[in-house]
């Protein structure tokens, strides 16, 4: 069954009861349905395969969590859910880990089931991905993947407080995003405030430029 995109012209609680429904449908009668939307976070939580298209060309086929996760180009990278990409060269492979070096710095990430990524050429030009929700404020223990950066600005999105932060030279090269879940007494960090931030090696991935 072809469904294009027959969600757009509702409001977002009706959606949201749509979706179920249409869902409860696929379950009972055990037919594909083909649903056609452009909307990231529907396809995530109606599919349970994704394919992303460009240009009439398929780059990446897969459930939600493989092209969440695991983007395999830098076009599905940038248009599949909000991501954090810094450029860099690639470092020499280290087991199921694979290190670049950035204008924040030596940042290393996984390539666990990444073949392509582990017979990439040393030196050559590639991303380091990693969601907003993997970043967070580091501490005196935190020592992969940690640099420093300014709060450019904070946007309260109910459940989660989104943070833009300027990083790298001079606290202007790289524009990235902090999201942290809300707190009723208000946000911890201010506007203009210089933070140190990390993430987990295992949550950073790497996609070739």
């Amino acid at each position: 069954i072809l469904l294009d995109e027959p969600l757009a012209a509702l409001d977002l609680e009706l959606r949201r009861q749509m979706q179920e429904f249409l869902k409860s449908i696929q379950r009972e009668i055990k037919t594909t349905f083909l649903f056609v939307t452009h909307d990231q976070e529907e396809a995530i939580g109606m599919a349970d395969r994704i394919c992303v298209m460009q240009a009439g060309h398929i780059r990446q086929l897969g459930t939600p969590h493989e092209l969440y996760y695991k983007p395999n180009c830098e076009f599905v990278a940038r248009f599949f859910g909000e991501n954090n990409l810094v450029a860099g060269k690639l470092g020499p492979v280290q087991g199921e880990q694979r290190p670049i070096e950035t204008a924040l710095g030596r940042l290393v990430c996984s390539i666990s089931g990444q073949p392509h990524l582990k017979a990439a050429a040393d030196g050559a030009s590639a991303f380091a991905a990693f969601r907003p929700e993997a970043l967070r404020l580091a501490d005196a223990n935190d020592g992969d993947n940690r640099f420093s950066g300014v709060i450019a600005d904070l946007a309260f999105a109910g459940s989660s407080t989104v943070a833009t932060i300027m990083a790298g030279a001079d606290n202007a090269a790289q524009r990235l995003r902090l999201r942290m879940p809300s707190r009723i007494d208000g946000s911890i960090l201010k506007s203009g405030e210089t933070v140190s931030l990390c993430f987990a090696p295992h949550e950073g991935h790497l996609v070739l430029a």
